[in-house]
Order: structure tokens, then C-alpha cells, then sequence
């Protein structure tokens, strides 16, 4: 299974990670922010704070907020690292 990881919801990894999740609603995406601010606000009405209020995260969009999360993560095991 192919697993796809965003680094950073700015305004450039918010846009990668809606037209990631639009155009492959079939796969589940992961994306990472630090900025407890915007993780709450994705978690909990899938938009951004500060850019593209009007515009929805795909539900397809999986967010890992917590930095003890990430070492977790093994980097070897995602085909396509995204850092934005």
C-alpha cells in the first residue's frame, strides 16, 4: 500500500494536501503540522485559520499533529515524502 506523508499545512502544503485528497479519493493521506493552532482547526471543522477559509480538507487527509507521533513514523516506509 503506497503511503503518502505532507510535511507542513502552510498555504503550499494546505493546497498539496486538498489536491492530493481530491483527486485520489480512494488512498489516505497523512499530513504534519507543529502549529497546534492549525491542527485544531483542521481537526475540527477541516479548514485552514489563516488561508483558504471558505475551502474543506478532504476527509481523505489524515493529520498527525503531535510531534510524538512522528518519530513513530519510518520514513523508509513512505513512497513519496512531501516537505513543504
Amino acid at each position: 500500500m503506497q503511503k503518502i506523508l505532507i510535511l507542513g499545512l502552510g498555504a503550499f502544503g494546505f493546497a498539496v494536501a486538498k489536491h492530493l485528497g481530491n483527486t485520489h479519493p480512494e488512498k489516505n493521506f497523512f499530513a504534519y503540522e507543529r502549529n497546534p493552532e492549525i491542527v485544531s482547526s483542521l481537526q475540527n471543522s477541516r479548514t485552514h485559520p489563516y488561508f483558504f477559509e471558505w475551502v474543506l480538507l478532504p476527509e481523505n487527509i489524515k493529520l498527525v499533529g503531535n510531534e510524538d507521533i512522528l518519530p513513530e513514523i519510518d520514513e523508509n516506509s513512505y513512497d513519496k515524502l512531501i516537505e513543504t
